[in-house]
């Protein structure tokens, strides 16, 4: 029976705009290009503020209210190629979530059918088939759903990354923004919270430790399950030595290896310097910011702050806070900071910075004066007289007094300055001049 002319023309037709419209499709799928924007580390490390030689004050977070250290995955100035993320966490993470990586163009059809027979033979969501560029695409976008027209943009925008970067950038792209759990973005943040280690000196083991967080990082938080991660990672260990990824011998080493778990840290040192730091930092700052601070004077100077309070405590009861700041007066940097006794004594209200609470002058003048006095052939043991005087000003007679409205008849200048008298400093002025 033949088909008559004018249904096969018309299935002609329609053939050829299909045709026509996937053609349309590919071209504007592979010829858009994928925004270079979203793939810019500028605003997604998180700062850290250290002191003059190094040391570690605090880590001010990043826009996810996490921390991240952004790697590249060639270290700067290094024989080109050497990696300065780990190779054994390159080689774990590809193994942990796409071992096809390398073979694929940004979709793996092979795994979306594996992952939908198993879904269909188990009744529920048990895997998927997300490749690592797929996973790439949520971490730059931040986006995550799961409907379809999420999906279909998802898989367009990894065809367009592949095509834009090569398979090294993708993955710096990933090991720099996957999140490992407790505020931590990136393989260098995980390593030096969990591990206290650079990435780049991650052994085998402690690769595949962390390579196996990110599947689930409330379910493999090391903290809180610290065994099944290990389990985990036992196991990711055993299919990379199948699939010829490691040596029987690198195996058994790293199964063998036991992992330190590094104490959580989060503390905050020279809080209310590092409050101002962050105040004066410009907008969307990252990395390593060094500071003046000079940490192990920091601490002699906080400790001096709660001896002085502790005796002062014995005179005087409402004597609670004391700050001190320590200047270099040549370059004017700041060498020591210490606002109050116990920034985190909200009871005695140790947030308030009293390096910066705003005062008279008053007594701090006073030294300032006694070592002008004594630059002009002055000395401690000269006698001042503690006494009533009364001095003509244009705007009329000024009478100084002491804070305890006594006098103390004639005094030393180091027993005046030590008692923070007023009448003695006056005649001191009245010498040098005003």
């Amino acid at each position: 029976m033949s088909i008559p002319s004018k249904v096969s023309r018309r299935v002609r037709v329609t053939l050829g705009v299909g045709v026509l419209l996937l053609v349309a499709l590919g071209l504007w799928v592979v010829m858009v290009p994928f925004p270079d924007e979203l793939l810019s580390p500028e605003r997604f490390a998180s700062t850290r503020l250290v002191d003059r030689s190094g040391r570690p004050l605090r880590e001010v977070l990043n826009a996810q209210h996490g921390r991240a250290r952004w790697l590249r995955l060639d270290a700067p100035g290094a024989a080109k190629g050497q990696p300065h993320l780990s190779p054994w966490l390159v080689k774990a993470t590809i193994h942990a979530e796409d071992k096809r990586f390398y073979e694929h163009a940004g979709l793996d059809v092979w795994a979306i059918a594996r992952s939908a027979r198993l879904n269909l033979t188990r009744g529920k969501v048990v895997a998927g088939g997300s490749t690592l560029t797929q996973q790439t695409v949520k971490l730059v976008t931040g986006r995550r759903g799961r409907a379809l027209g999420d999906k279909l943009r998802e898989l367009v925008l990894a065809i367009r990354l592949e095509r834009a970067r090569s398979k090294a950038q993708i993955l710096e792209q990933y090991l720099n923004r996957v999140p490992y759990g407790n505020q931590l973005f990136g393989a260098e943040a995980a390593a030096q919270m969990y591990l206290d280690k650079p990435a780049a000196h991650l052994t085998l083991a402690e690769a595949a430790f962390l390579a196996v967080i990110p599947r689930a990082t409330t379910a493999y938080d090391p903290y809180k399950h610290r065994g099944r991660v290990v389990r985990a990672q036992q196991a990711l260990l055993e299919a990379m030595r199948q699939r010829g990824a490691i040596s029987q011998a690198e195996h058994d080493r790293a199964v063998h290896q036991p992992i330190t778990l590094a104490p959580r840290r989060g503390r905050v040192l020279a809080p209310h310097f590092t409050d101002e730091v962050r105040r004066r930092l410009p907008e969307g700052t990252g990395g390593e910011v060094f500071t003046t601070l000079d940490m192990t004077l920091q601490s002699a100077v906080h400790g001096v702050v709660g001896q002085a309070l502790e005796r002062l405590r014995v005179q005087d009861r409402h004597a609670t806070q004391a700050a001190v700041v320590v200047l270099d007066t040549a370059s004017a940097e700041v060498l020591a900071w210490v606002g109050s006794r116990d920034y985190w004594d909200a009871s005695g209200e140790g947030a308030n910075d009293g390096v910066l609470a705003l005062r008279q002058p008053g007594s701090t003048l006073k030294p300032f004066l006694y070592g002008l006095y004594m630059e002009r052939a002055g000395e401690p043991s000269d006698v001042l007289p503690d006494l009533p005087v009364q001095f003509s000003t244009p705007q009329g007679a000024y009478i100084p007094k002491n804070y305890d409205d006594h006098f103390h008849g004639p005094l030393t200048i180091r027993d005046a300055l030590g008692s923070s008298l007023n009448v003695p400093v006056v005649r001191a002025l009245e010498r040098v001049g005003v």
